[in-house]
């Protein structure tokens, strides 16, 4: 996934990132991880698994670093961060 350099944080406020293609705007930066996660979470259906392909960044070392893909059709119980649980 291809993210816009107009999203460099002031890494004290917003150092998660998230690429949700059916939201608006489609790359969100947030606080915490935790909204980060959340804001993934509500893309997921509990049919029929996430709506679409998705990401979590993190600002480390001056640049976006990949921290979770999730593939569209994963179940929530299947996000990385659920399995580790």
């Amino acid at each position: 996934m291809t993210i816009s350099t107009d999203l460099t944080p002031d890494v004290r406020q917003r150092p998660f990132l998230t690429v949700i293609p059916r939201r608006s705007p489609r790359q969100k930066t947030h606080v915490s991880l935790g909204y980060a996660k959340s804001a993934i979470s509500d893309k997921v259906h509990y049919r029929i698994g996430a709506v679409c392909d998705m990401a979590v960044y993190e600002w480390r070392d001056e640049k976006w670093s990949l921290l979770w893909e999730i593939p569209r059709g994963t179940e929530y119980s299947a996000l990385p961060w659920k399995e580790s649980n």
